[in-house]
């Protein structure tokens, strides 16, 4: 897996025809989302900023992470998910 971008601030990753997108919000408040397809038909799946059990992620490592597991999970659980 290769992050493309800027790994301290904004930076995307594509796998399993998912993609997921970390930013920096501020200092030390990492946000994620993952999501399947292109604009204007992408869809997303997941968001840490709209779910309601948000864990705070301090760091881009923990964040980039966290998307990882959350596309593996998306790929292994719901691989026909659209």
């Amino acid at each position: 897996m290769e992050w493309q971008g800027d790994l301290d601030d904004d930076c995307t990753l594509e796998r399993y025809g998912l993609k997921a997108h970390v930013e920096c919000m501020d200092r030390a408040r990492w946000w994620f989302s993952v999501g399947r397809g292109e604009f204007p038909k992408y869809k997303e799946l997941y968001n840490t900023a709209n779910n309601s059990a948000y864990i705070p992620l301090a760091t881009g490592k923990t964040a980039r992470a966290a998307a990882e597991c959350v596309m593996e999970l998306l790929h292994d659980l719901a691989p026909n998910l659209k």
